[in-house]
């Protein structure tokens, strides 16, 4: 019974579908790494720019590889839904 419960609780979604977040912190880091650059009096602005724009690069990544996911999973879907017809 409790199998069957947990079932029903568990909510599958694809990673895709949560990636506001990632596309908003790319656009602060972005915004970020220019606004260091444009710093003149700060000893280390060049550093943090360097930082900054290190994570963009992490959240790109991680935005890539969930948007590859989806096309992968609409792939896969997509050809399960033919091999059901060519069952039938």
């Amino acid at each position: 019974m409790m199998g069957g419960v947990c079932k029903e609780l568990i909510v599958i979604e694809h990673p895709y579908a949560r990636s506001t977040p990632l596309e908003v912190l790319m656009g602060m880091t972005f915004i970020m790494t220019v606004v260091f650059l444009s710093i003149d009096g700060w000893a280390e602005a060049h550093l943090a720019a360097l930082m900054s724009f290190a994570w963009f690069l992490v959240t790109f990544t991680l935005y890539f590889v969930t948007w590859l996911l989806h096309g992968h999973a609409a792939w896969l879907r997509d050809r399960g839904s033919v091999g059901d017809v060519e069952d039938a």
